[in-house]
């Protein structure tokens, strides 16, 4: 799923894009009002799927050559290709990319709006299963799952938290200290390595050859201390009493006597 948020606390619908060959309208029946989809093999985020986003991403801002819209991203391969660059050029959008390894402290989606995302999807699939028993969780159910849980996550609250706290907005130059970022000085520090040399030569020592004894049987009453004792010895396994099948009234009795009266 992508998303866009901005600094008011307003969203743009997300886009969804499936793990298939050949996409379908049905993919996205019952998700957010306005949402979009795509599908590839591989499920994740590719170039032809980020310009249909951008494209989605610009019918609802309407940027222009003279109101540009700066749009900040992380540096995956798919936002750095030349078409979706030339496109957001034309239409006035101004791509800014995060620093390598700081989406986790700049990016606001994953510093509030996220979390609280999975928390509701694990609340509302919950939810399905007890209310549809019986019955199997497709991808083409995370839509409407996915409806309510942007709903609860992605509040004006939690989404201007997001830039707050990464200091983009308003702009805070000390949102992070320099020891969130200072490159670790372990390996700068000596080894303090002691080597011992001796001029007398070292004589041949024997090792013992071992030899490990074959345990054939187990007796709990005289047994020592380094003796391994298997957990079913201490509490065995609890094992069906033999109950002797009760006879039937005149049945093996009846044929003995018939065999007796019948000798005499």
């Amino acid at each position: 799923m992508c998303l866009a948020v901005n600094a008011t606390g307003n969203f743009v619908p997300p886009m969804f894009i499936f793990s298939r060959v050949n996409y379908k309208v049905f993919f996205i029946r019952g998700g957010p009002t306005g949402c979009i989809g795509a599908a590839n093999k591989s499920g994740w985020m590719q170039v032809e799927e980020f310009i249909i986003f951008m494209k989605h991403f610009a019918n609802h801002v309407r940027p222009s050559v003279d109101r540009k819209i700066l749009v900040l991203l992380d540096n995956h391969e798919s936002h750095l290709f030349l078409p979706v660059i030339d496109f957001c050029r034309e239409v006035g959008i101004v791509l800014l990319s995060f620093p390598p390894h700081c989406s986790h402290k700049l990016q606001p989606l994953d510093r509030s709006v996220y979390g609280p995302f999975k928390k509701c999807i694990n609340q509302n699939m919950t939810a399905w299963m007890h209310n549809n028993p019986g019955k199997r969780l497709t991808i083409y159910d995370i839509p409407h799952i996915s409806s309510g849980a942007i709903i609860s996550a992605a509040t004006p609250k939690n989404i201007t938290n997001g830039f707050s706290v990464s200091g983009i907005w308003p702009f805070n130059r000390d949102a992070f200290s320099e020891d969130e970022y200072a490159p670790s000085t372990v390996t700068d520090l000596m080894m303090d390595i002691q080597t011992q040399t001796s001029s007398k030569p070292e004589e041949n020592v024997e090792v013992p050859s071992f030899q490990p004894e074959k345990i054939t049987s187990l007796d709990l009453d005289h047994q020592s201390s380094e003796t391994l004792i298997a957990p079913e010895h201490i509490n065995p396994y609890p094992k069906v009493q033999f109950q002797e099948k009760a006879l039937k009234k005149g049945g093996r009795k009846k044929r003995e006597d018939s065999n007796t009266d019948r000798h005499t």
